[in-house]
Formats: structure tokens, sequence, C-alpha cells
């Protein structure tokens, strides 16, 4: 399971990774890594890493070709925090080249 280290001081729990480090463990071990509060489950995108806004959307909770879709689809793309018009219109132009 993979995990994303939030805190510089997980020493304090035996491991030697800072924060932003990630790290692929046992999953017993991950959970309790998470439930101390030292990372974070590391999502898993198969969003393209050229795509405009790539960071927003993974930001945004927006892992998922899928999800991206829908969102696009419905137009609450542009609701989500950190994205507005030009930011789904560079999106779809990446999307559906012409």
């Amino acid at each position: 399971m993979k995990i994303k280290f939030v805190r510089n001081n997980a020493a304090a729990i035996g491991l030697a990774y800072v924060k932003g480090e990630v790290a692929d463990l046992k999953e017993e071990e991950a959970q309790a890594i998470v439930e101390a509060g030292f990372a974070v489950l590391e999502k898993v995108s198969d969003l393209p890493k050229d795509m405009p806004h790539f960071n927003k959307l993974q930001k945004a909770g927006i892992h998922s070709l899928k999800s991206l879709t829908e969102l696009l689809e419905s137009g609450e793309l542009k609701n989500q925090k950190g994205l507005g018009e030009k930011s789904v219109e560079e999106i779809e132009a990446f999307l559906s080249p012409e």
C-alpha cells in the first residue's frame, strides 16, 4: 500500500522518511502510520501527467479520467476548488485535440 508522508518527524515512530516522500509498505503498517497522522494514502491517478492543471485536479480529488469526464459532461468541473472556466477550456482542449 502506498502512502505519502505529511510530517517530517517519522523518526518518532522508527522510520527514516521525511515529508513528501512516498513509501510502499505492508497494508497493516501503512494503515497504522496513516492513523497516527504521519502519512496519507497515496492516490493512484490515471490522468496523464502532462494534462493541464494536473496538480489542481489532484488537489480537488479528481484522480481518474472517468470522474474527470463525468464532471466535464455535467458542467461541474468549473465548480471544483481551484478550477475555473479557463482551466476547464484548457483541459477540454487537451482531451479532444483536433
